[in-house]
C-alpha cells in the first residue's frame, strides 16, 4: 500500500488548491462584512469566522501545509474492507479551529463511503493543536475544512 501513497500526496494536494467554502450559512454573518457578528468588548465572543478571507491571521497547522500533508499520508490508514471492496473516492472533512487551536466540531461535509469517512474524521479528530486565526491580534475560532481523496493504484 506504501507505493500509492505518493499519488495519495498528490490527490490531497490537488484537492487543496481549489477553493475553500464557508461552514457558515450564506444568510449567517460571515456573509456580511469580515467584523459582522463580533461581539463588543468585554464580552465572549463565539463567533465562527470562515477560514479564507474572514480572517487577518488564517490559523496554521504545526509546520505549516507540508505537514499537515504529511500527517494527513502517516496518519490515514485505508481500511482493508474498503480495498477489498476497491472504495476510492473523495469526502470532504469540515471542523473548527478553535482559539485555543483545539480542532472540534469535527463533520463530514462531503460523504464517501461510511468507512473512509469514520476514517477521514478519526484522523482530522486526532491532530495536534493548530496556531490560531487572529483578528485584530485576537485569537478566534475559525471553520476550516480538508478534502481527503482515497485512491487506490
Amino acid at each position: 500500500m506504501r507505493a500509492g501513497l505518493p499519488l495519495f500526496l498528490l490527490c490531497l494536494w490537488l484537492c487543496s488548491c481549489g477553493p475553500r467554502r464557508s461552514l457558515a450559512k450564506p444568510d449567517g454573518p460571515s456573509a456580511e462584512a469580515p467584523h459582522a457578528g463580533v461581539s463588543p468588548p468585554g464580552h465572549a465572543n463565539d463567533t465562527i469566522y470562515p477560514f479564507i478571507h474572514a480572517v487577518q491571521v488564517p490559523p496554521t497547522f504545526p509546520g505549516g501545509d507540508d505537514s499537515l500533508y504529511s500527517y494527513l499520508s502517516r496518519a490515514i490508514h485505508y481500511p482493508a474492507a474498503a480495498v477489498a471492496d476497491s472504495i476510492s473516492g473523495r469526502n470532504v472533512v469540515g471542523f473548527i479551529i478553535e482559539k485555543d487551536g483545539r480542532i472540534a466540531n469535527v463533520h463530514l461535509v462531503r460523504s464517501l463511503h461510511p468507512l473512509l469517512d469514520a476514517e477521514s474524521i478519526r484522523v482530522i479528530s486526532a491532530m495536534p493543536p493548530w496556531t490560531p486565526g487572529l483578528m485584530d491580534s485576537v485569537p478566534v475560532r475559525v471553520a476550516h475544512q480538508i478534502p481527503i481523496r482515497f485512491t487506490m493504484q
